[in-house]
């Protein structure tokens, strides 16, 4: 391709979303002078809650006092746009701005090192270099390099989008989730009937807001369908998202530990995991009990290996690349800077790791917890924590060596009696 450039860094953060700009605000604290840039694939910062995905009855998940990173303060939004502590998302993406305009490192803010409208449609190592690959153009792309990678593209980057059967002779626009803020879709006076297909809160928000607009909703979900014809003005997706991983090669998926068709993985390879697993689903039973006979539930077949990263970040066998906030937990926010205090330390070799077996046998001890923990898909991948957020941040913070939240709240019970 004419017009192919590169660009080196020493560490390049492939997202600008909650983690991606609290890992390289952290990697900067402790090294202000490195070469460091931020690969947004939109125009603006936020991720979830950049611009383009805001809608009027978007509320967060968390709290006024939760929402803030430790070194800028998010003031309280008014009243009239709270609900009890909860809030409008549109604070957290004003906060967001705020701080990539704010926080400055040897004379560059963030705003000044994000390269926007760069979607990395490739990743790949080359020797010791990362090699990302953004294409702008029919006649232009840049391969960004680094010694070091963080990606933190988010489990809700890329919408699912699925090949629906006389598509092309649909009249109606098809609209999934991450687009339905920017659409104004609603507002249209053509817009009468809507379908929503999807039964998740993705879906149940669109929902909301269709009713509260005055529009005639069917919402359906696919496992009820029974061949009734229904017309629309639009047809909204709430079913999922599509992984960015697939910007890594198969053997680089399958090296890293990333999900992966598991043909890919070694014969050897599958037995040992398999073992350590049924040993880890033993454990898991012996230690909570009531894990062992689940209610009856939907049980959905995941096609790909689980996430097998040590504590959920790094792959066993490759030390120059971490991925972050790829879990679906809690407060987004506290987690993800937990885990960038935590990629500091250990890029800069002060995390001891255990053995490889150690590592595994701990990554497969959490998959087989998850999957009995999360009766979904989502436990199956072993990338759903939503219960777990205190002690794996506590695991976290105790390599920082720094002393566990459960440790800290028992001793001040006892001083206080």
């Amino acid at each position: 391709m004419a017009g192919t450039r590169e660009s080196e860094y020493d560490l390049i953060v492939i997202g600008a979303g909650i983690a991606g700009l609290v890992a390289a605000q952290r990697w900067l604290d402790s090294h202000p002078t490195s070469k460091t840039t931020l690969l947004e694939k939109t125009q603006r910062v936020g991720g979830v809650f950049g611009r383009r995905r805001l809608y009027p009855d978007f509320y967060t998940q968390w709290t006024v006092g939760l929402a803030e990173f430790a070194d800028l303060r998010m003031p309280r939004p008014p009243e009239e746009n709270c609900i009890k502590d909860f809030f409008r998302a549109k604070y957290t993406m004003k906060y967001l701005e705020e701080y990539a305009a704010k926080m400055s490192h040897n004379g560059k803010t963030f705003k000044e090192r994000i390269i926007s409208d760069s979607d990395v449609t490739s990743v790949e190592k080359v020797y010791d270099t990362w090699h990302d690959t953004c294409i702008y153009s029919e006649n232009e792309k840049t391969i960004y390099t680094a010694e070091r990678m963080v990606v933190a593209a988010g489990e809700h980057d890329s919408p699912y989008i699925p090949e629906l059967e006389g598509q092309e002779d649909f009249a109606a626009p098809i609209i999934p989730f991450a687009n339905f803020g920017a659409s104004n879709i609603l507002s249209a006076p053509n817009t009468r009937q809507v379908i929503i297909v999807g039964a998740g809160k993705s879906s149940a928000d669109m929902f909301y807001k269709s009713v509260r607009a005055g529009r005639q909703v069917t919402w359906t979900v696919n496992h009820l369908r029974n061949g009734e014809e229904v017309p629309c003005d639009a047809l909204l997706l709430g079913i999922g998202w599509r992984s960015y991983t697939t910007s890594f090669s198969e053997d680089t998926a399958t090296r890293l530990g990333l999900p992966h068709d598991p043909a890919l993985d070694s014969p050897e390879a599958r037995s040992k995991w398999k073992t350590i697993e049924a040993e880890g689903d033993a454990a898991t039973i012996k230690r909570f009990p009531l894990l062992a006979a689940p209610p009856p539930y939907a049980r959905k077949t995941i096609s790909l290996t689980p996430w097998r990263l040590y504590n959920g970040i790094v792959p066993v066998d490759d030390h120059s690349i971490v991925f972050i906030n790829h879990f679906i937990s809690e407060n987004m926010m506290y987690f993800a800077e937990v885990q960038a205090m935590w990629i500091v330390a250990y890029f800069d070799g002060n995390i001891t790791l255990p053995s490889r077996n150690a590592m595994e046998n701990d990554i497969a001890h959490w998959k087989a917890y998850s999957k009995r923990r999360y009766l979904s898909s989502h436990g199956q991948s072993a990338n759903f924590r939503t219960f777990d957020l205190v002690p794996h941040t506590d695991n976290l913070l105790s390599g920082l060596g720094s002393q566990n939240l459960g440790e800290a709240v028992g001793k001040q019970c006892v001083e206080c009696e």
